[in-house]
């Protein structure tokens, strides 16, 4: 249930609703996103990623042109990774999802350097566009 963590379903989906607008990598394609416990998503990490701790998201691929794939998410280490960096809840949650649908597009972050650099640029430049449409709301 994502309002225990400070937002209602109306404002999550007031945020995945501007995310939808703004990103134009998606071109009507369908993401689907889930919501998952600490401990569901620690058990999908270990699944698919060999890595036996929790997460903030996971991407799944599909290369479909109608669906382009799926993203599961952990309210609860979203909301602890914003406490231990100091940032708002809503900001986190709104980079993560950034950053699942980015992964979905083939963007990585891990090995490659100047890869990582282009796919934190580009989710920051969708943040950005994205918290204004939402401020100007």
């Amino acid at each position: 249930d994502i309002s225990r963590f400070s937002i209602t379903e109306e404002e999550f989906e007031r945020l995945v609703g501007e995310i939808d607008k703004t990103v134009d990598l998606l071109h009507n394609r369908i993401v689907n996103l889930y919501v998952a416990s600490k401990e569901r998503i620690r058990e999908y990490n270990l699944q698919y990623r060999k890595k036996d701790s929790p997460t903030d998201v996971l991407s799944f691929s599909y290369g479909d042109e109608e669906e382009a794939g799926d993203i599961v998410i952990s309210p609860e280490v979203i909301y602890e990774n914003a406490v231990r960096y100091g940032e708002d809840f809503l900001d986190e949650l709104l980079k993560i999802i950034i950053h699942g649908i980015l992964h979905i597009f083939g963007y990585d972050h891990e090995g490659d350097e100047e890869e990582a650099r282009r796919m934190f640029e580009k989710q920051d430049e969708y943040f950005y566009k994205v918290k204004k449409r939402l401020e100007e709301e």
